[in-house]
């Protein structure tokens, strides 16, 4: 989007990160994007592919399904650890912000 290099200006000069006020969750994101963008993000920030039996158990979740679990995967430690989730996954899921797009 246009306007991205001016919301990452803006958060640097302010000291600020919109992560330090908002998740995303089911109502507030999740439940507004398409299965396939879940799927995607899962791939994306958890390095999975069909390979992968979590990531194939995920994909053929219905969509609310899937949305609630990528809300858990994104605050709940239980959720993290179930998916194996590295320090590097962890780091990708705390920065994380949906693209303006």
């Amino acid at each position: 989007c246009d306007s991205a290099p001016l919301f990452t200006s803006l958060e640097a000069e302010a000291g600020a990160s919109i992560r330090s006020i908002w998740t995303p969750t089911v109502a507030n994101f999740f439940g507004r994007v398409s299965a396939a963008y879940l799927d995607g993000l899962v791939a994306e920030l958890l390095d999975r592919d069909e390979t992968d039996t979590q990531f194939r158990v995920f994909r053929s979740l219905k969509k609310g399904a899937k949305a609630a679990e990528l809300e858990n995967l994104f605050s709940d430690p239980e959720t993290q650890a179930h998916w194996k989730v590295t320090p590097a996954q962890k780091a990708r899921l705390d920065a994380w912000v949906p693209d303006c797009a």
